[in-house]
C-alpha cells in the first residue's frame, strides 16, 4: 500500500475532495514548520474557503490508518491555471504575530505566560502542557518587542524552557526532552545521503552582535586558520565562520565569552541529510543512530528536521551529531527559516571588536 494524504478543515468540517500534492516541513525552531497543498481548481473558486488564518489539518496514512502530521493556518493562496496553492505555517507563528506593551508587578512567570498566550493569541491554555521550572516571581515590562522574545527571555529567567504549539493549536513550556527515534538509519534504510565532508572541521571564526545590535566582537582561532590553509593549499588563511545575534548581552566581555563559547564547541559536530521513505514518526529533537560507511558516519546523532512530498514519495531527515552541547544550535542552524531569524537586530553599522586566539583553551 501507499502513502496517502488529506487535508481536513476543522471549522468547516471538511475534508478537501480535491488535493493533488502536498509538502510538510517540522523543525526543531518551531518557526520553521510550514507547509504547501495544492489543489485541483479547474473553475479557481477553491480559494475562497482557504482564506488567511484559516486552520488546516494535514493527515498520512502509510498503511496503518490515518493520522495527524502537522497542523497550522493559511497564510497565502494562490491561484493559478486550473490548480489554487495554499502555503500554511504552523500554529507556533501565533506567537510572533503580535508585540509586547505591558508591564507586571511581582507577578509569577507562570502567571505571565498565561496573560501573554491567552490575551494575545488564539492558542489554547493547557496547565498540563506549561511546566515553569523555576517560577520565578518578576517585575517587569515589555515596550514592543515580539511575544516569541518575551517568552523566550521567561525562559531564560526559568530552566530554558522549549516552547511552542501543537498540533492542536494548544501552547506548550517545558523542559527540552530528548526521545529516542523509533527509527535509525543503516546502509539498507535510506536512498541517498549528503554530509559535508568539512562539518567536521571547526569553526574558527565567531562572530557576536550584542547591545542590541549597534556592537559586535569576532573571536578568530588563527591556527586552525592556518592548518586548514595548508591542507587546502591555499595562499591564505581559511576561515570557517558562524555569526550570532544576542540583543540582550550589554557588554563587550560578555559577548566575547559567548563567541569564545560557540567556538570552542563547533569542533565536533557532524550534519548531513539523509533521503528516505515514510519515516512519519521521526520527529526533530529525537535522537537516531545513524550508519553510513560511505560518509564515514557511524554515530548517534539528533533530527534538526524533517519534510515530506507526497508525489514524490520522498523523505528527507536533516541530522546534526556530535559530544558538544552546541548540538542544540546546530539542530536550530539547519531549519531553514532560521538564517533571517538569527540575524536580527545585527547591524551593519556595528562597531566590531576583533579577539585573536592562538590555542582556545579557555577557563
Amino acid at each position: 500500500m501507499g502513502v496517502d494524504w488529506r487535508a481536513y478543515l476543522p471549522v468547516q468540517d471538511i475534508y478537501e475532495e480535491d488535493l493533488l500534492d502536498v509538502y510538510v516541513r517540522d523543525g526543531y525552531d518551531r518557526f520553521a514548520r510550514k507547509a504547501d497543498i495544492l489543489l485541483n481548481d479547474p473553475d479557481g473558486t477553491l480559494r475562497t474557503r482557504y482564506t488567511r488564518g484559516t486552520p488546516v489539518r494535514l493527515e498520512v496514512d502509510s498503511g496503518g490508518g490515518f493520522q495527524t502530521q502537522w497542523a497550522g493556518f493559511v497564510v497565502d493562496p494562490s491561484t493559478g491555471e486550473n490548480q489554487t496553492e495554499i502555503e500554511l505555517y504552523g500554529h507556533d507563528l501565533w506567537l510572533r504575530k503580535r508585540n509586547v506593551i505591558s508591564s507586571y508587578e511581582e507577578t509569577s512567570i507562570l502567571g505571565i505566560l498565561e496573560d501573554l498566550v491567552t490575551r494575545l493569541t488564539p492558542l489554547k491554555w493547557n496547565p498540563d502542557l506549561v511546566n515553569v521550572d523555576d517560577n520565578q516571581v518578576l517585575s517587569i515590562g515589555w515596550k514592543g518587542q515580539q511575544l516569541d522574545e518575551v517568552v523566550n527571555e521567561l525562559a531564560s529567567y526559568s530552566g530554558g524552557e522549549y516552547f511552542g504549539a501543537t498540533n492542536d493549536r494548544e501552547f506548550f513550556f517545558l523542559k527540552p526532552d530528548t526521545q529516542q527515534s523509533p527509527r535509525n538509519f543503516g546502509p539498507t534504510s535510506f536512498i541517498e545521503a549528503e554530509f559535508d565532508e568539512d562539518s567536521t572541521r571547526s569553526i574558527n571564526q565567531v562572530t557576536v552582535y550584542y547591545d542590541e545590535g549597534d556592537s559586535a566582537v569576532t573571536v578568530d582561532n588563527r591556527d586552525s586558520q592556518r592548518e586548514l590553509s595548508n591542507s587546502l593549499q591555499t595562499e591564505d588563511n581559511v576561515v570557517l565562520d558562524v555569526t550570532r545575534s544576542y540583543p540582550d548581552i550589554e557588554t563587550r566581555e560578555n559577548a566575547r565569552r559567548k563567541a569564545e563559547a560557540i567556538l570552542t564547541g563547533r569542533d565536533s559536530i557532524r550534519t548531513g541529510t539523509i533521503t528516505t521513505w515514510e519515516g512519519f514518526d521521526v520527529e526533530p529533537g529525537q535522537s537516531t543512530y545513524v550508519e553510513i560507511p560511505e560518509h564515514d558516519v557511524d554515530q548517534e546523532m539528533r533530527v534538526a528536521q524533517t519534510e515530506y512530498w507526497w508525489m514524490e514519495d520522498e523523505t528527507k531527515i536533516t541530522v546534526a551529531g556530535g559530544g558538544s552541547d552546541d548540538v542544540i544550535d546546530t539542530l536550530v542552524d539547519l531549519s531553514d527559516q532560521v538564517e533571517r531569524i538569527e540575524q536580527q537586530g545585527a547591524s551593519e553599522d556595528a562597531a566590531l571588536t576583533r579577539f585573536i586566539n592562538q590555542d582556545l583553551n579557555f577557563e
